[in-house]
């Protein structure tokens, strides 16, 4: 004869912490994936580019699309300004930092589409968007290895 088995305390909690932890993936997964459309806003991210060589900033015009790696719409360059990166140079046991002629520091506004949601700015793939966050984004001329700055709402006028 087959014993019956008695459920304690520890099991009735495992079942809950289980039951629990799908349901607020769900929320989550459902919660953030699955809001309407009407919650899209535009965004305008600041983003940085260290020491790049200037033909390649060069290459960076407003109004340029930019890709994800998957081909994805990113969003669209609104903005490009380049000052020259500093250097060092050693001499003779000093370090002197100077400007290069040959490499800038690129400041680049992106225009983009996303929501809010959980404190966070998502893309429109769903993607967390960041401040500190790098990103690799592709142009029709260049790779663009980039770090966000400054993510603003943009606000009708």
């Amino acid at each position: 004869m087959m014993k019956r088995r008695t459920w304690t305390a520890a099991d009735l909690f495992l079942i809950l912490l289980a039951v629990l932890s799908v349901v607020g993936f769900l929320v989550r997964f459902w919660g953030v994936r699955g809001q309407g459309e009407g919650d899209l806003r535009d965004y305008t991210l600041t983003v940085l580019w260290k020491s790049v060589d200037a033909r390649t900033v060069d290459a960076i015009e407003e109004g340029d699309p930019l890709y994800t790696a998957s081909g994805e719409l990113f969003g669209y360059v609104i903005s490009v300004q380049g000052q020259p990166s500093e250097v060092e140079v050693r001499q003779v046991g000093e370090v002197h930092r100077i400007a290069s002629p040959t490499r800038l520091d690129a400041r680049i506004g992106i225009a983009v589409v996303g929501r809010e949601a959980d404190g966070q700015i998502l893309s429109t793939d769903g993607g967390a968007l960041l401040i500190g966050q790098t990103l690799t984004l592709y142009s029709a001329r260049a790779e663009l290895h980039v770090r966000i700055a400054s993510i603003d709402q943009n606000v009708p006028l």
